[in-house]
């Protein structure tokens, strides 16, 4: 089964993206799901209008969407009320912009939302590659004091930082490399020489990235079947199988 770990439907850079676009591209490139993220103005502020519009969709499209839940941490305990109202809506993993949301991952202010993905058992999506507030370094960090946590180190620094993934990931065994936008016999090689086979997935990063063009990409990455099944998709459900009900564990 492939997955594609991260992508975004709604307006985006002033252009409203349709679901239609992108069903259209994950069957050419036969993709199977994709994990739907909520776009820049409700990551930003909207959180419970971009929740509610993916949800549906993803009931409408069921097998084919997931979403990610996000919320901006600023809104403090508001905003883990509302992650954690959509986590129990069936969203199945957490997602986190620092350059969008106005904060830096090595900041205390973040805790509470990674409180909540360690307790709920989802992982976490960091963009990276934004200067100054989203190096993969700074991702490591966060992800090195929530060490319960799966953090996906979105975009894998780049552009500015594509050389430090690799050693973040190496130093991380909490963080997950991801191959978009990225080169098989270079960014995604040293990706997965550094993480190892069940750390790396394949995420096209629609719109910013063509979802038939990054498959192909992720597709001829030097490794065998075993290793590709992993990245291509095995490795992004294994890390959503692990989702806890509220109150499950505790």
């Amino acid at each position: 089964m492939i997955v594609d770990g991260h992508v975004t439907l709604g307006r985006v850079d002033g252009v409203e993206v349709e679901v239609g676009t992108l069903l259209a591209q994950m069957d050419r490139a036969g993709v199977d799901a994709a994990v739907v993220s909520p776009d820049p103005r409700e990551t930003a502020v909207a959180h419970r209008e971009g929740h509610d519009r993916l949800l549906a969709l993803c009931e409408r499209y069921p097998g084919r969407l997931l979403a990610y839940a996000t919320a901006n941490p600023w809104f403090g305990t508001a905003a883990v009320d509302e992650l954690d109202r959509a986590l129990t809506a069936g969203a199945v993993a957490i997602k986190l912009h620092p350059y969008l949301q106005g904060f830096q991952p090595i900041e205390a202010i973040v805790d509470p939302v990674m409180e909540l993905a360690a307790a709920r058992g989802v992982p976490v999506y960091v963009h990276s590659g934004t200067p100054v507030q989203a190096t993969p370094f700074q991702v490591a960090t966060l992800a090195d004091r929530f060490p319960s946590v799966p953090v996906i180190l979105g975009r894998g620094g780049k552009t500015d930082f594509k050389a430090d993934a690799a050693p973040a990931l190496a130093s991380t065994p909490n963080l997950y490399g991801d191959t978009a936008h990225d080169f098989p016999l270079t960014g995604m090689t040293t990706q997965l020489a550094a993480a190892g086979p069940r750390r790396l997935l394949f995420t096209s990063d629609f719109p910013y990235g063509d979802v038939y063009h990054e498959l192909r990409r992720a597709r001829a990455l030097p490794a065998d079947d075993a290793v590709l099944g992993d990245v291509l998709g095995g490795n992004v459900l294994r890390l959503l199988s692990a989702a806890r009900t509220p109150g499950e564990g505790r």
